[in-house]
């Protein structure tokens, strides 16, 4: 009666001996030998599959923190060009309040150059009055 593998669920021949074409004792070795040589390839796939699953994980995570670098670097452009906006506002406010200020000194001088001009003449006025009167 043949026997199933726990490991390949194949049937082993009523000889009792499993034969893979790289098994170097299949014709040489016993049952013992044969399931180890199977158990060893088994888990050299589980491991190539963990390896996989590991490398997948890896670029998963490579993928994830690009994402995130590429949002961070995006996030600190948005801000910079906030930033600039803001200034460049800043600066045009500053310049209106100059010009502003300028204006309003302008006209102050030129009010203040009109009242000194009639108190000149009011001076004036005063002085012909009483040099006449003598």
């Amino acid at each position: 009666m043949s026997e199933a593998s726990p490991w390949t669920g194949r049937q082993r021949p009523p000889g009792g001996k499993l034969c893979e074409s790289d098994a170097h004792s299949c014709n040489q070795g016993d049952d013992r030998a044969q399931e180890q040589i199977l158990i060893l390839r088994a888990s050299k796939r589980m491991g190539g599959g963990m390896f996989e699953m590991m490398m997948v994980l890896r670029e998963e995570n490579e993928r994830k923190a690009e994402a995130r670098r590429s949002g961070e670097d995006q996030r600190r452009r948005d801000d910079m060009l906030v930033k600039e906006e803001r200034l460049l506002a800043e600066k045009a406010e500053a310049e209106e309040r100059q010009r502003q200020d300028k204006l309003e000194m302008e006209e102050r001088v030129c009010r203040d150059r009109e009242e000194a001009r009639a108190r000149t003449q009011e001076l004036l006025l005063l002085t012909r009055a009483l040099t006449q009167k003598e």
